[in-house]
């Protein structure tokens, strides 16, 4: 292999690391189309597993687009104490003695209890925690039946979107010519030049377009996120260093813009109707019949099954406030298939006899209800 063609492999395996992110199980990523529109939703959790979430992949070849990444909280709140949601492993209130963030984690009384989002998220989080806990039992009661409400009108959400995608346009627009510059001219250059003098050529605009993406980087992150100094200092260090990253300048914005809301606002407000019913169809189920985690002992998963209807009854009010309630979707069979049963979280159908679902440990399965009979034209 010749040093330009190792270098332009180099160029390429270093640019989709950068594609490459880390999310929580109900983490959400929301994508344009091609041309920006038409959003659509992928579900992290379905990806690959790895030790501290799933792997998320960007779209490798579309630096203009923008990408928003909003997960619901990884703690569900109860007047006793406070449950993961994930792995059902629950803390009371009384036992919480310090909380405090390392990275993008929250600890409990010194050791690892979630992972969040990113820092901020957590830090949010831990204040809540502390609101929470200093008060009376009865003022916590009564501040829980707020706390999990949903926030933001399909209409501020798409404000929000809409005034990232003004600010970003140059940047967006300079990542597209940081993206030519590492893949498109680099051959180019090799033909007409000597290999010094290419490569030279070739590093020099990388580095020159990298460079002008990170000042204005700079620029619009204090105007989006001014409370996040460190950040703002630490992406700008990381990409002056390391220009290649700065092609996804736009998606280091915009990804963060999900912690502000819940993934059924960030779905009203940005999925067509033919995608969003079936997808707050799936939220309204998942939070109607909740799977207890495999640490919950019985009086846990108890308190965790009421956590979850307290948050559903939040959702189906913010969604019939909204206008966008979806209608209560049915299984999909055929009589021929000899089926008898289904899961009403997952709507799988089963010819099985048991009583719980095989993919939802937990929930019972239910018989299926009679074929209704199509209208005659």
């Amino acid at each position: 292999m010749s040093d330009e063609q190792t270098t332009f492999l180099l160029l390429a395996v270093l640019y989709l690391v950068e594609c490459c992110l880390i999310a929580g199980k109900d983490a959400v990523l929301f994508l344009p189309g091609p041309l920006g529109r038409c959003w659509r939703a992928q579900e992290a959790g379905k990806g690959m597993a790895i030790r501290h979430g799933f792997l998320a992949i960007l779209p490798p070849l579309a630096p203009w687009r923008l990408a928003v990444l909003s997960s619901p909280c990884p703690l569900l709140f109860h007047p006793a104490g406070i449950i993961h949601r994930e792995t059902g492993r629950e803390i009371r209130w009384e036992e919480i003695n310090a909380l405090s963030v390392e990275s993008s984690r929250l600890c409990i009384n010194g050791a690892s209890f979630a992972r969040f989002q990113d820092e901020g998220m957590a830090a949010a989080v831990m204040n809540q925690l502390n609101a929470l806990r200093s008060g009376t039992p009865e003022k916590r009661t009564a501040a829980l039946r707020s706390f999990p409400s949903l926030r933001g009108h399909p209409g501020t959400v798409r404000r929000a979107v809409q005034r990232m995608e003004r600010l970003t346009l140059p940047l967006r627009l300079l990542g597209t010519v940081q993206l030519l510059a590492m893949f498109a001219l680099p051959p180019l250059l090799f033909h007409l030049l000597p290999p010094g003098a290419a490569f030279l050529l070739s590093a020099a605009l990388i580095f020159l377009t990298g460079w002008s993406i990170a000042g204005l980087f700079f620029r619009i992150h204090r105007k989006l996120y001014p409370e996040r100094r460190g950040e703002r200092w630490g992406k700008l260090f990381h990409f002056l260093l390391y220009p290649p990253s700065t092609a996804r300048a736009a998606q280091s914005l915009s990804l963060p813009l999900g912690r502000r809301y819940h993934p059924a606002a960030w779905a009203c407000a940005l999925l067509p109707v033919r995608h969003r019913r079936p997808f707050l169809s799936r939220l309204l189920r998942e939070a109607r019949y909740p799977v207890p985690g495999p640490a919950s002992s019985p009086d846990t998963a108890e308190r965790f099954r009421k956590a979850c209807r307290e948050e559903y009854e939040n959702l189906h009010a913010y969604l019939e406030h909204c206008g966008t309630l979806p209608p209560e979707e049915e299984p999909e069979w055929k009589e021929s298939d000899g089926c008898t049963r289904y899961c009403p979280r997952c709507l799988g159908i089963y010819r099985t006899e048991a009583e719980a679902c095989p993919a939802c440990p937990g929930i019972s399965l239910r018989p299926l209800p009679a074929h209704r009979e199509e209208p005659k034209s």
